[in-house]
């Protein structure tokens, strides 16, 4: 006995025992997680995200205990939630949503790990950060010097240098002295870049007074928008030279019999500015509405006592929910009678979709012995009514 006894320990410590008399491995857990990868494409920063759906499953009789985590370098822009509960049910199965959040515009990757004991199940998670975003060349626009009633244009070349589609864009001079800035040729508004394609804008700068000017345009979409810086200087018209010498005696007239000779230069044209008109508030401040109707204030006629305003305007509103992004009305058309201080008022137009953010006006202003003036509006609305020159915003319940 103690022979067969020493044998044993020995067998045991030399491991010549069959593998039944040792400790069998544990079993992986019949679990499956599908699928096994997901790319989320291009997706736009901060906007909220894309999800995809993950099927865990139990093809076992037991419960199964699980950890779900996410890793890999990039693990941040990815998050998830479950209906698991901590563990998969026998012959049944759980939902794993996997969410991918962007905030800068690279290739990003990670790994979607379910644990249970030493076994492990993974599915590849990868995606892009998508940039909405448009470059004007050149920025600013600088028109150099223009003589008061004259005309400089400019040629803009707006690109789309992000990844994705910049859509819904609109082109709109604002600001400043936004009535000496017109865009007069716009193959840019309301169509869709894709990416690296580019489109033309044609600008006017018309001052009506000698003076620096300058106002900015703006390009809408459903990205941050570009601004384009616009400058330009107004001067007067040189003063008209006398008419040549042509050898014949010079004109003269005679008081009390003594004879005088007019040597004198030919007085220079004064050069006639055009009508517009002007608000009491000041300018960059929003315009109040209630209801349907917009308060733009007290308007007077510049450069005459009364003026024909004719007005073509329109609304930007931007709506809600999965129609959200940039809405404009279609052009309304009216007439003004301006004189020194005339209330003026517009009205948003019934039924229309999203809240109204922005009122833009084209102002087209005559007046007996004035050139036609040109101007735009681009005001920001609020909801209030107007106290002097400020807004006072309706509170809410």
């Amino acid at each position: 006995m103690k022979r067969l006894g020493r044998a044993l320990c020995l067998a045991l410590m030399l491991g010549v025992l069959p593998a039944s008399a040792a400790a069998a491995p544990a079993e992986a857990p019949p679990l499956s997680l599908s699928p096994g990868s997901h790319d989320f494409g291009i997706v736009e920063l901060n906007r909220g995200g894309q999800q995809m759906g993950f099927w865990l499953n139990n093809s076992g009789p037991d419960w199964v205990p699980i950890h779900i985590e996410i890793t890999g370098p990039d693990s941040s822009a990815f998050n998830y939630w479950d209906s698991c509960g901590g563990g998969v049910q026998q012959w049944s199965g759980c939902n794993v949503t996997a969410q991918f959040n962007p905030d800068a515009p690279r290739d990003y990757a990670a790994t979607l790990r379910v644990s249970s004991g030493d076994s492990t199940f993974t599915a590849e998670l990868s995606g892009t950060g998508g940039l909405r975003q448009v470059t004007a060349t050149p920025n600013p626009v600088d028109f150099g010097t223009v003589t008061v009633g004259e005309r400089s244009t400019r040629s803009v070349t707006l690109q789309n240098t992000g990844n994705v589609f910049f859509q819904s864009m609109v082109a709109i001079p604002v600001g400043g002295d936004v009535g000496a800035f017109r865009l007069i040729e716009d193959g840019c508004s309301m169509r869709v870049l894709a990416p690296t394609v580019g489109c033309k804008l044609k600008l006017a700068f018309e001052p009506y007074e000698a003076d620096n000017a300058e106002a900015t345009l703006a390009v809408i979409g459903e990205g941050d928008p570009a601004l384009v810086t616009l400058r330009g200087i107004g001067v007067d018209a040189p003063a008209e030279e006398p008419a040549p010498d042509s050898g014949s005696a010079p004109a003269s007239s005679s008081t009390n019999g003594t004879a005088h000779t007019d040597t004198g230069k030919a007085k220079a044209k004064p050069v006639r500015k055009s009508a517009r008109v002007a608000f009491n508030w000041r300018r960059g401040l929003p315009a109040p509405f209630q209801g349907s109707r917009v308060d733009l204030g007290v308007a007077r006629c510049v450069g005459a006592p009364t003026c024909r305003v004719s007005v073509r305007v329109w609304f930007v509103t931007a709506a809600d929910g999965e129609a959200a992004g940039t809405r404009t009305t279609s052009v309304r058309r009216s007439t003004w009678w301006i004189g020194s201080g005339s209330p003026v008022a517009l009205w948003i137009p019934q039924g229309l979709s999203g809240a109204p953010k922005r009122l833009i006006a084209d102002l087209t202003t005559k007046a007996a012995d004035r050139p036609v003036g040109h101007q735009r509006l681009n005001v920001r609305l609020l909801e209030g009514v107007r106290r002097g020159s400020a807004v006072v915003a309706t509170p809410k319940d």
